[in-house]
């Protein structure tokens, strides 16, 4: 499904002409958001009330603070010293209408396989995006340990699906990603998203700037970082 999506995205972007690199990108990041309409005010929750009562989980930076995420953390329980940063990030993408039941769930499951750090959109309008739950882990086989949690947790959930990241499951539901090493820290789907707004600017077809990616440490077409190592095969949320 997110290989598709995201060529879509791409083929969709490009059809639009447009000759100015960010707005591309900004486009592209954006794509397969749902439009917001005052009737999500109502229906969609919010993520602080909903995780209140998740044990372990603490909110160590102000909304504000955190660019519009609700970003939550724990102990790590197995840190015996330094640990190397988190260079994997596992994409939550069910419906929004879901997530009012999936939240804690997820809480849970993370515990459960030992993820210490995850961030969700803080209001309506971050449960519209895509990539409105975002876990972040330190290696291929913690990666494969939450796959599997939150698939036992959360079988049968409709999938929104997170365009430019890999996917863990076949549904679209769960998918991986690791931010680029360096100073400013620019996330995947943005740096993805940059390179394919720079190739498109120029009058690049859709599927040689795709292609394009694996100059720039990207394996094509799943969208993953080559430089990590992949997760286990791919399950099935279904």
């Amino acid at each position: 499904m997110l290989p598709g999506l995201a060529r879509r995205a791409v083929h969709t972007v490009a059809a639009l002409q447009d000759t100015d690199a960010t707005t591309i990108a900004e486009r592209l990041y954006c794509y397969h958001r749902i439009p917001w309409g005052p009737r999500w005010t109502a229906v969609l929750p919010d993520p602080a009330l909903l995780l209140a009562s998740a044990r372990g989980w603490r909110r160590p930076v102000p909304i504000r603070q955190a660019g519009g995420w609700l970003s939550l953390s724990r102990d790590d329980p197995r840190a015996d010293g330094p640990r190397k940063g988190f260079r994997y990030k596992v994409y939550l993408s069910p419906m929004p209408e879901e997530v009012a039941q999936v939240l804690p769930l997820a809480a849970a499951s993370a515990v459960r396989s030992g993820v210490v750090r995850f961030k969700v959109g803080a209001d309506p309008i971050g449960m519209l995006r895509p990539d409105k739950i975002v876990f972040y882990v330190h290696a291929a086989e913690e990666v494969s340990a939450l796959r599997d949690a939150l698939v036992d947790a959360l079988n049968g959930t409709p999938a929104h699906g997170v365009p430019f990241t890999a996917p863990l499951t076949t549904d679209g539901l769960l998918s991986w990603a690791g931010d680029p090493d360096g100073e400013t820290r620019e996330s995947w789907r943005l740096r993805v998203c940059r390179l394919l707004g720079t190739a498109l600017a120029t009058g690049v077809a859709p599927d040689a700037a795709i292609a394009g990616l694996a100059q720039h440490n990207v394996r094509v077409p799943e969208f993953a970082p080559a430089d990590l190592e992949p997760p286990e095969s791919i399950g099935s949320a279904a």
